[in-house]
């Protein structure tokens, strides 16, 4: 991976440390069964036209990822208050322990999320694969919340391989309204994405865009077993979550984790953009 030279959320140059992604607390919770991990990415560089998805074998266990892409303030500062607020109420969700999400819990979960969302884009050496926008880490680091025009899933999954187990896709969509004569590189650059994961019994699914319409109407059109698996955390839908949830399977996570890439695809094709 390309080392940033700034810190991708506070923008300081220099004294870049390794974010551990999903958190070095995990090891203590989840054990690391695996010397190697699948990962599978997918861009849509335009309508109705998305890349194969990347699916690449990497050494070592995915739980311990990491990326230098923060500096040691805010990976010592408020990144770390984040993890440590978010670890009592995450360990009971790996575990699959019996337990009430209330308002306050998932916000500190969501927060979580999106803060591993977006450190986790950096594992991949492009900026096309970069689909999170700065005002959003931005605001995460301002207000240790997710951005408000994010919206966060959790469900319950049990994999039984490593294939699929992380999803991140991202692509690139236009206002209609205000698209300029000709396109310019800036133009092209993704502002749309969608990160799933499993860490113990947790699933997540986190879907980022500038565009509140596409977030707030979507209904999992392309993945129904996703209205009944899934329940969101963010923005607030249910005053509290009952857990554990019923068991996904790893037909689901693969099948929820490229929802979104496959009713833009086919949203293209019905409407004669391809």
């Amino acid at each position: 991976m390309a080392e940033s030279k700034s810190c991708v959320f506070c923008r300081r140059p220099g004294n870049i440390t390794f974010e551990h992604i999903w958190g070095n607390w995990t090891k203590g919770v989840v054990p690391r069964t695996s010397n190697k991990h699948t990962e599978a990415r997918v861009t849509v560089m335009s309508p109705g036209n998305p890349d194969p998805a990347e699916v690449r074998i990497r050494a070592g266990d995915t739980l311990d990822a990491s990326v230098p892409v923060a500096c040691g303030e805010c990976n010592s500062g408020w990144m770390s208050e984040i993890q440590n607020r978010a670890k009592p109420y995450l360990i009971p969700l790996i575990n699959t322990e019996l337990c009430v999400l209330d308002h306050p819990a998932q916000s500190i979960i969501a927060a979580w999320i999106a803060m591993a969302s977006m450190t986790g884009e950096y594992v991949s050496k492009s900026d096309e694969r970069i689909g999170v926008r700065q005002c959003d880490r931005d605001w995460l680091k301002n207000t240790q919340t997710a951005p408000s025009n994010w919206k966060i899933w959790i469900g319950r999954h049990r994999p039984v391989s490593s294939d699929m187990r992380w999803v991140h896709v991202v692509g690139t969509i236009l206002d209609a309204d205000v698209l300029p004569a000709k396109l310019a590189d800036a133009d092209r650059r993704p502002n749309t994405q969608t990160t799933s994961f499993t860490i113990g019994e947790l699933y997540f699914f986190a879907m980022s865009t500038p565009y509140p319409a596409i977030a707030n109407t979507w209904n999992w059109r392309t993945a129904r077993r996703a209205r009944n698996r899934l329940v969101q955390i963010w923005p607030h839908t249910s005053m509290g979550i009952f857990w554990p949830m019923p068991l996904m399977t790893d037909a689901d996570a693969a099948s929820f984790g490229t929802a979104v890439a496959r009713d833009f695809d086919e949203r293209a094709v019905r409407f004669g953009h391809v």
